[in-house]
């Protein structure tokens, strides 16, 4: 998988790492409005693999601010939070 090749078949990944709050399925509910899809890589990363995520999503993050805006990033993280917080919430209520 290269930024390029995914890029000119318009099919954008961010690549996740690390444990989640919500799912990246979740997640897909507001990224897919950005142009884009999250995928769980897990916690457990080589150096090799983390500098080959960081700069994959780096680029990925390039081509959606050309796509989306400056400020989509702050829109979408708040956006997350948000979904964050109502999954908590829900959680919370059905621990009672």
């Amino acid at each position: 998988m290269t930024a390029k090749s995914d890029i000119d078949n318009n099919s954008l990944h961010k690549i996740l790492i690390g444990e989640l709050l919500i799912s990246p399925a979740e997640m897909n509910i507001v990224s897919q409005k950005y142009g884009f899809t999250n995928i769980g890589f897990g916690c457990m990363v080589s150096g090799t693999e983390l500098n080959g995520i960081e700069i994959y999503n780096s680029e990925i993050d390039k081509h959606l601010t050309k796509k989306n805006g400056i400020d989509w990033k702050s829109k979408y993280l708040k956006e997350i939070d948000s979904l964050t917080e109502l999954r908590r919430i829900e959680w919370k209520e059905n621990f009672k």
